[in-house]
């Protein structure tokens, strides 16, 4: 291969050396938004270039058309990556999807495939001629249907590359916009240059003066590099700052005209759009942040906007000035606190609350001691005269054994009728009335006994341990078995898991409600009682089942009443040992609750809190 060196190739020569050393700078900057396809570009554009010049340099049709198919991989990758460029450099790249990246290079694809084998079609260059000029070294390429269609495509590219730098020169300010005018001014020079070569403006044909507009291009990208530090200074982007805020942004000109808005000042003002507004129309629904617009300092307040439903703003409007101190226009911010002013109101309700019911509770607490100390006081005063009544009903009896023996040796002496009368009262009137005294005596006694329990369940501190719940069952079980064996009673045990809780009260709960159980068996049938339990993540349930007599509906709301005894009277007791129950179960941070069919059985169920346990050690005294 023969090679003649013109002034056309070793301009096109030196064209492809700055186009890599811009290739190189930009690749040291890679990681930055634009830096990886600039770099790509320039390194295309210098493989171009070199192409080119060793295709001007070449002697001979067949070796000038091999260095054409060469160069066009720089020609047809060349506006894509410039495009790419243009798009990471605006912070657009969210739009290069991988779909629409691969339909970017379709017809570059298809172009230098057309160049590969344009021998066998003549689509994209259907002739060659020589150069009427041998000196010139120069080959003339016809143009044909693939060409203008390549050429086409590539001028969309460019101008689309074009059209996005100046819309981000106009939305970046100072450095940011002076790297964006740099930018647009490298990007007409190859436009230009493709011009002149495709549509022979030239002085002379065949001379493509393309790589070199790219070329000059990278010059001025290489100045942008380092003296505006291109890269380094990366804009951010408006739509990834200002868009991307809660916070509704506004920023009116000198006449008080809307220059720019974010989308969230949009949704709440309910107005689109609002660039070149008067600001009484977007604050037409806000008059009381219309009133601070005319602030000539910085303002800071919270207002309340709207009625429906009214909201709370935390608004800050910032005057803005220009080198000479002329207000220029305001930026206002404002922030939604309505949520934090509602959850400071709520924190303040339930201060509020929380005082009043420990204040409450405090004076129920009082009103309980001096419950039990009532009870307490009036039990022992009751049963001072208890103890006296039953004393003296005793002096009675031995009075009346004394009398008795002194009227047996009157009563042959008196008549027939007073004798009889006499003797009616010594056995008969005086010894019932003195048995009602002592049983009414006795069974106040119990009464008596029976309240003085139930008041001190609130001051007897729980002890806290680990309960093994149905070795506890079968102790209590066994404390029963005369009755168990008396009413033959098959006693059925389900799993029964351990329980945190007071033992002593466990063994109470139990106990009264098998006791109960076996009481209130139905004559006639052989008894079953069912005792079970179950856990779960906040609660350990328990159930205590038989098949007695059951409970009436009338009598559901006295169950757990004190004193209250439902159903036949024929078992004694004085009815206080749910209402036991009933407290001990609710001091372990229970509940208690029964279902019954009369004539066929009652269950009772109680539950035992699992945190009742949580952070108490084995021993620890609870109140």
């Amino acid at each position: 291969m023969r090679w003649l060196i013109t002034p056309y190739a070793i301009a096109l020569f030196v064209a492809a050396v700055i186009s890599a050393a811009a290739a190189l700078a930009a690749w040291r900057r890679r990681d930055a938004p634009g830096g990886l396809p600039l770099a790509l570009l320039m390194a295309a554009v210098a493989e171009w270039s070199l192409a080119v010049a060793l295709e001007a340099a070449a002697v001979g049709v067949s070796h000038k058309v091999f260095w054409s198919v060469v160069q066009y991989v720089g020609v047809v990758s060349s506006p894509v990556f410039l495009l790419m460029f243009a798009l990471e450099f605006a912070q657009l790249d969210h739009w290069l999807t991988r779909r629409r990246q691969i339909a970017l290079w379709v017809i570059p694809v298809v172009t230098f495939g057309m160049a590969a084998t344009n021998g066998w079609h003549g689509l994209l260059w259907p002739s060659f001629t020589p150069s009427a000029d041998p000196a010139s070294n120069m080959l003339v390429y016809g143009h044909g249907p693939w060409f203008w269609i390549e050429v086409v495509y590539f001028y969309l590219l460019v101008g689309a590359a074009g059209a996005i730098l100046v819309w981000t020169s106009y939305r970046f300010r100072d450095v940011h916009r002076q790297q964006a005018l740099a930018l647009l001014l490298a990007v007409p020079l190859p436009w230009i240059a493709s011009a002149v070569y495709v549509f022979e403006l030239g002085p002379a044909g065949g001379y493509d003066f393309t790589p070199i507009g790219f070329a000059l291009g990278g010059l001025t990208l290489l100045w942008a590099i380092s003296r505006l530090q291109l890269f380094d200074l990366v804009p951010v982007a408006r739509d990834a700052l200002v868009e991307s805020m809660k916070d509704g942004v506004l920023v009116l000109d000198g006449q008080d005209r809307v220059v720019d808005a974010n989308r969230a000042a949009s949704e709440a003002l309910g107005v689109e759009p609002l660039i070149g507004k008067p600001a009484e129309a977007v604050l037409a629904r806000w008059p009381d942040l219309m009133e601070h617009v005319g602030d000539v300092t910085d303002t800071l307040t919270e207002i309340r906007v709207g009625d429906d439903p009214p909201r709370d703003l935390d608004l800050r409007i910032s005057p803005l000035f220009d080198r000479r101190g002329a207000l220029t226009g305001r930026l206002i911010v404002w922030r939604d606190i309505t949520e934090r002013k509602q959850a400071q109101m709520l924190r303040r309700a339930r201060d509020e609350l929380e005082a009043r019911v420990k204040e409450r509770t405090a004076e129920l607490e009082q009103a309980n001691e001096e419950i039990r100390q009532f009870a307490t006081i009036v039990s022992h005063d009751l049963r001072a005269p208890l103890v006296s009544l039953k004393g003296f009903s005793s002096e009675l009896r031995r009075a009346l054994r004394g009398i008795q023996s002194t009227v047996e040796k009157a009563i042959p002496h008196l008549e027939a009728e007073e004798s009889e009368r006499l003797r009616y009262a010594f056995d008969e009137d005086v010894p019932e009335a003195l048995h009602f005294i002592e049983s009414s005596v006795t069974r106040m006694d119990a009464y008596i006994s029976a309240v003085l329990r139930l008041s001190r369940l609130g001051r007897r501190h729980l002890v806290l341990e680990r309960v093994d719940t149905r070795t506890l069952v079968q102790d209590v079980l066994e404390s029963l078995a005369h009755q168990i064996e008396e009413h033959d009673v098959r006693i059925r045990l389900g799993p029964l898991p351990d329980v945190v809780a007071d033992r002593t009260s466990m063994d109470q709960i139990m106990g009264n409600l098998l006791d109960n159980a076996l009481k209130y068996l139905e004559p006639g049938r052989p008894g079953e009682i069912r005792i079970s339990g179950a856990r779960d993540d906040e609660e350990t349930t328990f159930r205590v089942g038989d098949n007695g007599r059951g409970i009436a509906a009338a009598d559901f709301t006295r169950v757990f009443a004190p004193f209250r005894r439902v159903g036949r009277q024929d078992v004694p007791g004085e009815g206080m040992g749910l209402p036991y129950v009933h407290a001990l179960v609710r001091r372990h941070g229970g509940r208690i609750w029964y279902e019954s069919e009369p004539g066929q059985g009652t269950t009772f169920t109680f539950t035992i809190s699992n945190r009742i346990g949580d952070d108490v050690e084995r021993g620890e005294k609870v109140g």
